[in-house]
């Protein structure tokens, strides 16, 4: 298979016969739209225990295994089986980018998300921050924690579950993304 950019981490596949680079980036956003998550996930650093390393990812859950083989074989990443806790539940599937790969597939499919939009705002902003900063060591960017965090946080509540619609208030998510623009 050929990607865009000619290696798989670039993650944006190649035109082919069935289907143009736009219609499959369409139809990407419209699976993460219903059966995906757009995050920034927070991991404490190993080697200074007081801060946090913060990762770009982007899942698609499904059962369906041809589904899984097309997202890597044309946006790359890997899937991986989801233990199965009850036998009235399908074999079910994770497929997931992260980082770069994830940022620059969350960028590309942007403008056909629907449902998912502000979390896509916010991770492609958080992403031009950390690629326009200078690295303080492995992980860690110019860019303050606090900010960081901030975005983390966000799309977390954004992703929020349960019985409730989460309301959000576009003029906090607005204002953040404004504050993320004036440290660019």
């Amino acid at each position: 298979v050929d990607y865009i950019g000619g290696t798989r981490e670039t993650a944006i596949p190649r035109e082919d016969s069935k289907m143009t680079t736009q219609e499959k980036l369409a139809y990407l956003a419209g699976i993460v739209d219903g059966e995906g998550y757009i995050g920034i996930n927070s991991v404490r650093n190993n080697k200074h225990l007081s801060t946090f390393n913060y990762k770009v990812r982007l899942v698609v859950s499904g059962t369906s295994l041809l589904l899984m083989d097309w997202l890597v074989e044309n946006f790359g990443g890997n899937y991986y089986n989801k233990p199965v806790y009850s036998e009235n539940h399908n074999k079910s599937y994770n497929w997931t980018l992260y980082c770069s790969q994830a940022g620059r597939v969350i960028e590309a499919i942007r403008p056909y998300l629907v449902i998912k939009v502000k979390q896509a705002d916010l991770v492609v902003a958080y992403r031009k921050l950390q690629e326009q900063s200078k690295r303080t060591y492995v992980g860690q960017f110019k860019f303050s924690q606090d900010i960081r965090e901030e975005i983390s946080q966000k799309v977390k509540f954004l992703n929020k579950r349960g019985t409730k619609p989460v309301e959000t208030n576009t003029s906090d998510i607005n204002e953040l993304l404004i504050k993320i623009e004036s440290e660019l």
